[in-house]
Protein backbone atom coordinates (compact mmCIF):
# COMPACT_ATOMS: atom_id res chain seq x y z
CA UNK A 1 0.00 0.00 0.00
CA UNK A 2 1.43 3.44 -0.66
CA UNK A 3 1.74 6.24 2.26
CA UNK A 4 -1.94 7.50 2.09
CA UNK A 5 -3.11 3.58 3.61
CA UNK A 6 -1.35 4.66 6.82
CA UNK A 7 -3.66 7.75 7.42
CA UNK A 8 -6.96 7.43 8.91
CA UNK A 9 -9.95 10.07 9.19
CA UNK A 10 -12.56 9.90 12.28
CA UNK A 11 -15.44 11.71 12.62
CA UNK A 12 -18.06 12.63 14.50
CA UNK A 13 -21.64 13.06 12.74
CA UNK A 14 -23.80 15.50 14.43
CA UNK A 15 -23.17 19.04 14.12
CA UNK A 16 -20.47 17.68 12.09
CA UNK A 17 -21.40 15.85 9.03
CA UNK A 18 -24.90 17.85 8.87
CA UNK A 19 -26.55 20.20 11.31
CA UNK A 20 -28.06 17.92 14.13
CA UNK A 21 -30.55 20.46 15.66
CA UNK A 22 -31.76 21.77 12.50
CA UNK A 23 -32.90 18.15 11.40
CA UNK A 24 -34.63 17.64 14.64
CA UNK A 25 -36.49 20.41 15.06
CA UNK A 26 -38.04 19.84 12.37
CA UNK A 27 -38.65 16.59 12.68
CA UNK A 28 -40.34 17.55 16.26
CA UNK A 29 -42.56 20.14 14.67
CA UNK A 30 -43.89 17.32 12.63
CA UNK A 31 -44.28 14.39 15.97
CA UNK A 32 -45.44 17.34 18.06
CA UNK A 33 -48.18 18.29 15.21
CA UNK A 34 -49.24 14.66 15.12
CA UNK A 35 -49.29 14.44 18.86
CA UNK A 36 -51.69 17.27 19.29
CA UNK A 37 -53.85 16.27 16.48
CA UNK A 38 -54.63 12.74 18.28
CA UNK A 39 -55.00 13.54 21.89
CA UNK A 40 -55.82 17.70 21.20
CA UNK A 41 -52.99 18.60 23.29
CA UNK A 42 -51.62 21.65 23.21
CA UNK A 43 -48.25 21.53 22.05
CA UNK A 44 -46.84 22.70 25.51
CA UNK A 45 -48.57 19.28 26.99
CA UNK A 46 -47.04 17.98 23.99
CA UNK A 47 -43.93 18.40 24.64
CA UNK A 48 -43.52 18.02 28.28
CA UNK A 49 -44.61 14.55 27.45
CA UNK A 50 -41.98 13.59 25.19
CA UNK A 51 -39.74 15.13 27.53
CA UNK A 52 -40.47 13.53 30.24
CA UNK A 53 -39.75 10.17 28.17
CA UNK A 54 -36.43 11.52 26.75
CA UNK A 55 -35.56 12.40 30.68
CA UNK A 56 -36.02 9.01 31.89
CA UNK A 57 -34.08 7.74 28.78
CA UNK A 58 -31.64 10.06 28.83
CA UNK A 59 -31.44 10.91 25.28
CA UNK A 60 -33.29 12.41 23.17
CA UNK A 61 -32.38 9.24 20.12
CA UNK A 62 -35.41 7.31 21.30
CA UNK A 63 -38.11 6.64 18.49
CA UNK A 64 -40.62 5.15 20.50
CA UNK A 65 -41.40 7.68 22.83
CA UNK A 66 -44.92 7.85 22.01
CA UNK A 67 -45.38 4.62 22.63
CA UNK A 68 -44.94 5.36 26.85
CA UNK A 69 -47.65 7.90 26.56
CA UNK A 70 -50.61 6.37 29.18
CA UNK A 71 -53.33 7.74 26.35
CA UNK A 72 -52.30 5.10 24.16
CA UNK A 73 -53.90 2.61 26.84
CA UNK A 74 -57.05 3.52 26.22
CA UNK A 75 -56.41 3.10 22.28
CA UNK A 76 -57.92 -0.16 20.70
CA UNK A 77 -54.83 -2.31 19.14
CA UNK A 78 -55.78 -1.13 15.75
CA UNK A 79 -55.64 2.88 16.45
CA UNK A 80 -52.94 2.77 18.62
CA UNK A 81 -50.72 0.65 15.61
CA UNK A 82 -52.08 3.31 13.14
CA UNK A 83 -51.40 6.51 15.54
CA UNK A 84 -47.48 5.24 16.40
CA UNK A 85 -46.84 4.64 12.87
CA UNK A 86 -47.92 8.06 11.58
CA UNK A 87 -46.45 9.94 14.04
CA UNK A 88 -43.42 8.03 13.09
CA UNK A 89 -43.59 8.60 9.63
CA UNK A 90 -44.93 12.65 10.59
CA UNK A 91 -40.77 12.80 12.58
CA UNK A 92 -39.56 11.32 9.86
CA UNK A 93 -41.03 13.06 7.10
CA UNK A 94 -40.52 16.13 8.16
CA UNK A 95 -36.73 16.01 9.78
CA UNK A 96 -35.59 14.26 6.06
CA UNK A 97 -36.47 17.37 4.72
CA UNK A 98 -33.87 19.71 6.60
CA UNK A 99 -30.98 17.03 6.76
CA UNK A 100 -28.55 18.34 4.58
CA UNK A 101 -24.39 17.76 4.70
CA UNK A 102 -22.44 21.14 5.57
CA UNK A 103 -21.23 22.55 3.08
CA UNK A 104 -17.97 20.39 1.33
CA UNK A 105 -18.65 17.13 3.26
CA UNK A 106 -20.08 15.28 0.22
CA UNK A 107 -16.76 16.43 -1.86
CA UNK A 108 -14.41 15.90 1.01
CA UNK A 109 -15.44 12.68 1.96
CA UNK A 110 -15.59 11.53 -1.93
CA UNK A 111 -11.67 12.69 -2.55
CA UNK A 112 -10.36 10.94 0.64
CA UNK A 113 -12.09 7.82 -0.66
CA UNK A 114 -10.80 8.67 -4.29
CA UNK A 115 -6.91 9.00 -2.44
CA UNK A 116 -7.68 5.95 -0.06
CA UNK A 117 -8.36 7.40 3.16
CA UNK A 118 -9.75 5.35 5.06
CA UNK A 119 -13.10 7.06 6.78
CA UNK A 120 -14.63 6.14 10.60
CA UNK A 121 -17.84 7.37 11.93
CA UNK A 122 -18.03 7.59 15.77
CA UNK A 123 -21.17 8.51 17.10
CA UNK A 124 -22.92 8.96 20.37
CA UNK A 125 -26.68 8.10 18.26
CA UNK A 126 -27.83 4.60 17.94
CA UNK A 127 -26.33 2.75 15.10
CA UNK A 128 -29.93 2.72 12.92
CA UNK A 129 -30.22 6.11 13.75
CA UNK A 130 -26.65 7.12 12.41
CA UNK A 131 -26.75 4.95 9.78
CA UNK A 132 -30.90 6.10 8.40
CA UNK A 133 -29.35 9.81 7.95
CA UNK A 134 -26.03 9.02 6.28
CA UNK A 135 -28.06 6.77 3.95
CA UNK A 136 -30.48 9.76 3.43
CA UNK A 137 -27.79 11.97 3.06
CA UNK A 138 -26.00 9.59 0.67
CA UNK A 139 -22.60 9.27 1.88
CA UNK A 140 -22.62 6.30 3.59
CA UNK A 141 -20.62 4.75 0.92
CA UNK A 142 -17.91 6.81 1.37
CA UNK A 143 -17.10 5.12 5.39
CA UNK A 144 -14.67 2.07 6.18
CA UNK A 145 -16.55 1.74 9.31
CA UNK A 146 -18.88 3.25 12.11
CA UNK A 147 -18.70 2.88 15.84
CA UNK A 148 -22.16 4.01 17.09
CA UNK A 149 -24.33 3.33 19.83
CA UNK A 150 -25.73 -0.49 20.72
CA UNK A 151 -30.09 -0.22 20.74
CA UNK A 152 -32.09 1.22 23.91
CA UNK A 153 -34.07 -1.57 25.55
CA UNK A 154 -37.91 -0.91 25.51
CA UNK A 155 -39.15 0.06 29.06
CA UNK A 156 -42.29 -2.53 29.01
CA UNK A 157 -43.39 -5.29 27.16
CA UNK A 158 -45.86 -4.35 24.42
CA UNK A 159 -43.85 -3.94 21.28
CA UNK A 160 -45.98 -1.28 18.76
CA UNK A 161 -43.49 -0.97 15.86
CA UNK A 162 -40.41 -2.98 15.02
CA UNK A 163 -37.11 -1.36 14.80
CA UNK A 164 -36.98 -2.35 11.43
CA UNK A 165 -40.21 -0.85 10.53
CA UNK A 166 -39.09 2.76 11.48
CA UNK A 167 -39.34 4.69 8.18
CA UNK A 168 -35.83 5.44 6.48
CA UNK A 169 -34.76 2.04 8.88
CA UNK A 170 -31.42 1.12 7.09
CA UNK A 171 -28.87 -1.59 8.35
CA UNK A 172 -25.22 -0.98 8.23
CA UNK A 173 -24.04 -1.50 4.89
CA UNK A 174 -22.35 -4.64 3.75
CA UNK A 175 -18.89 -2.80 2.34
CA UNK A 176 -18.27 -1.38 5.81
CA UNK A 177 -15.05 -3.14 7.47
CA UNK A 178 -16.13 -2.97 10.77
CA UNK A 179 -19.39 -2.21 12.36
CA UNK A 180 -19.08 -1.84 16.42
CA UNK A 181 -22.07 -1.12 18.90
CA UNK A 182 -20.56 1.19 21.71
CA UNK A 183 -22.36 -0.17 25.33
CA UNK A 184 -23.78 2.76 26.85
CA UNK A 185 -21.06 2.89 29.84
CA UNK A 186 -18.73 3.72 26.14
CA UNK A 187 -20.11 7.15 25.37
CA UNK A 188 -18.48 9.72 24.80
CA UNK A 189 -15.47 11.00 25.71
CA UNK A 190 -13.62 7.93 25.79
CA UNK A 191 -10.16 7.37 24.53
CA UNK A 192 -10.87 3.35 24.89
CA UNK A 193 -13.02 3.72 21.48
CA UNK A 194 -10.65 6.04 19.94
CA UNK A 195 -7.40 3.24 20.87
CA UNK A 196 -9.82 0.41 19.10
CA UNK A 197 -10.28 2.09 16.34
CA UNK A 198 -6.69 2.76 15.74
CA UNK A 199 -6.14 -1.14 16.27
CA UNK A 200 -9.02 -2.00 13.94
CA UNK A 201 -7.50 -0.14 11.28
CA UNK A 202 -3.85 -0.72 11.78
CA UNK A 203 -2.79 3.00 12.12
CA UNK A 204 -0.30 4.38 13.94
CA UNK A 205 -2.79 7.12 16.18
CA UNK A 206 -0.02 10.08 15.45
CA UNK A 207 -1.45 9.48 11.75
CA UNK A 208 -4.87 9.53 12.32
CA UNK A 209 -7.19 13.31 11.84
CA UNK A 210 -10.43 13.16 14.25
CA UNK A 211 -12.89 16.18 13.30
CA UNK A 212 -15.69 17.06 16.10
CA UNK A 213 -17.65 19.81 17.41
CA UNK A 214 -17.20 19.10 21.05
CA UNK A 215 -13.38 20.00 22.28
CA UNK A 216 -14.06 18.12 25.03
CA UNK A 217 -16.38 15.22 23.89
CA UNK A 218 -14.84 14.60 20.13
CA UNK A 219 -11.27 15.90 20.61
CA UNK A 220 -9.19 15.71 23.88
CA UNK A 221 -9.05 11.79 24.07
CA UNK A 222 -8.21 11.49 20.51
CA UNK A 223 -5.48 13.84 21.41
CA UNK A 224 -4.19 12.16 24.27
CA UNK A 225 -3.88 9.31 22.47
CA UNK A 226 -1.80 11.34 19.67
CA UNK A 227 -4.22 11.99 17.02
CA UNK A 228 -4.82 15.23 15.43
CA UNK A 229 -8.03 17.15 16.79
CA UNK A 230 -9.62 19.29 14.70
CA UNK A 231 -12.71 21.24 15.89
CA UNK A 232 -15.42 22.09 13.76
CA UNK A 233 -16.08 25.34 14.41
CA UNK A 234 -19.09 25.35 11.56
CA UNK A 235 -20.81 23.16 13.65
CA UNK A 236 -21.20 25.45 16.58
CA UNK A 237 -24.69 26.08 17.03
CA UNK A 238 -26.45 28.96 18.48
CA UNK A 239 -29.24 28.77 20.99
CA UNK A 240 -31.30 31.30 19.72
CA UNK A 241 -33.25 29.53 17.56
CA UNK A 242 -34.94 25.90 17.72
CA UNK A 243 -38.07 26.54 20.30
CA UNK A 244 -39.21 22.82 20.00
CA UNK A 245 -35.88 21.57 20.81
CA UNK A 246 -35.48 24.07 23.64
CA UNK A 247 -38.82 22.78 25.25
CA UNK A 248 -38.25 18.95 24.82
CA UNK A 249 -34.83 18.13 25.39
CA UNK A 250 -32.96 18.16 28.81
CA UNK A 251 -30.33 20.98 28.57
CA UNK A 252 -27.74 18.79 29.94
CA UNK A 253 -27.87 15.93 27.16
CA UNK A 254 -24.52 15.88 24.87
CA UNK A 255 -26.85 16.15 21.55
CA UNK A 256 -27.85 19.62 22.38
CA UNK A 257 -25.23 21.07 24.73
CA UNK A 258 -23.56 24.07 23.87
CA UNK A 259 -20.38 23.70 22.95
CA UNK A 260 -17.35 26.61 23.99
CA UNK A 261 -14.12 27.51 21.74
CA UNK A 262 -11.36 25.16 20.85
CA UNK A 263 -9.23 27.29 23.48
CA UNK A 264 -5.79 24.56 23.36
CA UNK A 265 -3.29 25.25 21.16
CA UNK A 266 -3.17 21.57 20.65
CA UNK A 267 -6.18 21.98 18.29
CA UNK A 268 -6.68 23.09 14.90
CA UNK A 269 -9.86 24.80 13.42
CA UNK A 270 -11.92 24.04 10.75
CA UNK A 271 -14.28 26.56 8.93
CA UNK A 272 -15.87 23.57 6.65
CA UNK A 273 -15.46 20.13 6.48
CA UNK A 274 -12.77 20.37 3.47
CA UNK A 275 -10.03 21.56 5.72
CA UNK A 276 -9.23 18.14 6.92
CA UNK A 277 -7.11 17.53 4.12
CA UNK A 278 -5.12 20.10 5.01
CA UNK A 279 -3.61 18.00 7.37
CA UNK A 280 -3.54 14.58 5.49
CA UNK A 281 -0.24 14.19 3.12
CA UNK A 282 -2.37 13.62 -0.11
CA UNK A 283 -3.28 15.80 -3.26
CA UNK A 284 -5.23 18.95 -2.35
CA UNK A 285 -8.71 19.53 -4.42
CA UNK A 286 -10.99 22.59 -4.84
CA UNK A 287 -14.35 22.46 -3.72
CA UNK A 288 -16.43 24.23 -6.23
CA UNK A 289 -17.73 27.27 -4.87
Amino acid sequence: MGAAAKYAVITDLDNTIYDFARYYEAGLTGLVSRICAEFDFTTGEATARLREVYTARRSIEYPFAIEEFPELRSMTEESRSKFVREALAAFWDAATGQLKAYRTVRETLRHLDQEGIPVVAYTDAPIHEAMRRLRTLGVDRYFTGIVAQSWFRRRNGTIIVLLDELPGYRRASRHLKFVWRASWDNRKPSELIYRKIALGMAVDPRNIVVIGDSVERDLLPAIDLGCTGIWASYGKRSTGGEELLRQVVPHLLPEVRKMGSAASGEIYEAHQFEDIVQHLPIQQFLVPG
